[in-house]
């Protein structure tokens, strides 16, 4: 799982890390956004996850810690320890990652802030009372960058007309 840097690129991205870092060393601690589906469904994209201070010696199988890969955040389930370093997987893959040191060890994730729920819309009046009947509005087609409007042709007949 990795946080999000704000899409500002390598640069942007090495200051936040290096901003969170120090936030955890002094022990304030850190909270992100997390991006991706590796820790689903723990952790999904869109979670606040906040990241305290524990040290290295006391982390142990099973706890969510964050590390430091270069440019970026990953926060990973501990699975083991082997030889003074803590192998880690998201709970989503089925393998394991580089094994993680003491020097890019961050801290332990000690609380996510779920996302909030998507808001559905529903079909008010101004919907249902729409002129077109079913089936004629606009229909996209995989491939294509064009709508087309649906009518007696199939959609493979319409499809293959952008071909």
């Amino acid at each position: 799982m990795r946080t999000d840097t704000g899409g500002r690129g390598p640069v942007a991205a090495w200051d936040h890390c290096s901003l969170i870092r120090r936030a955890v060393q002094q022990g304030s601690g850190a909270t992100m956004t997390a991006r991706g589906g590796s820790m689903a469904p723990t952790i999904v994209s869109g979670d606040r996850v906040r990241i305290v201070r524990c040290d290295f010696a006391d982390v142990a199988p099973g706890q969510v810690i964050a590390f430091e890969v270069p440019g970026r955040i990953v926060t990973h389930r501990v699975l083991d320890r082997y030889e003074g370093q803590l192998v880690t997987a998201g709970d989503a893959h089925w393998f394991t990652d580089a094994p993680v040191t003491e020097q890019s060890y961050l801290g332990v994730v000690a609380d996510v802030d779920p996302r909030p729920p998507l808001r559905r819309w529903s079909a008010g009046p101004a919907r249902a009372a729409s002129p077109m009947p079913p089936g004629a509005g606009p229909t996209w087609f995989p491939g294509s960058s064009r709508t087309v409007r649906s009518s007696s042709r199939t959609h493979w007949q319409a499809r293959a007309r952008f071909r």
